[in-house]
């Protein structure tokens, strides 16, 4: 025989339609706070890989150059073979051996690493340095070597200013991407 008592029995207990309104206005606020700093923190991991890749281009680059003791360029590409005249390098950039040292990347000329497009950002580089060569003994060829790195979504948000001396130092300057632009040479 059952028991037809609900004694033994827990009362099933649901939520009323004011909590879940509560719950839901909180979460709302909560996304509303949290969504564009969350924007943010993704837009400043971005430019720091992008900063990390340069950085590795050159180091590549560059011990390539000492250990076959021959010319390594770097130069934006288009298509991941050939190099363009511009100082934009977000659309992908290569390294290649130049031992006619023309700075163009000929037929015969070893690709040493092509680097990918960095999507949403922008990567220049200093109005006069289109290509950037290592000599055989590691140094970089000509000036100085600026390259800035912003995102256009986010103008207010800090970039990177990466910047090479003759001795192949690199460092880092902080850059104010909605005063000075995104190109290298303000």
């Amino acid at each position: 025989m059952r028991a037809s008592s609900s004694a033994g029995r827990r009362a099933a207990r649901g939520q009323t339609l004011i909590e879940s309104s509560i719950l839901a206005s909180v979460l709302a606020i909560a996304m509303t706070l949290g969504l564009p700093a969350l924007g943010d923190a993704l837009a400043r991991q971005s430019i720091t890989a992008a900063a990390a890749t340069w950085r590795d281009a050159q180091a590549i680059a560059r011990s390539h150059a000492i250990l076959r003791r021959t010319p390594v360029a770097i130069c934006p590409s288009l298509d991941g073979s050939t190099c363009t005249s511009s100082v934009s390098w977000q659309d992908g950039f290569i390294a290649f051996e130049d031992p006619d040292r023309n700075r163009t990347r000929g037929p015969h000329e070893l690709l040493v690493r092509v680097f990918p497009p960095s999507s949403r950002l922008e990567l220049r580089s200093s109005a006069g340095r289109r290509v950037i060569v290592f000599q055989p003994s590691g140094r970089p060829d000509g000036s100085n070597v600026t390259m800035t790195i912003c995102d256009p979504r986010r103008p207010a948000l800090d970039g990177v200013r990466l910047v090479t001396s003759n001795s192949g130092r690199t460092r880092r300057e902080a850059v104010r991407c909605d005063v000075a632009g995104p190109a290298g040479d303000s």
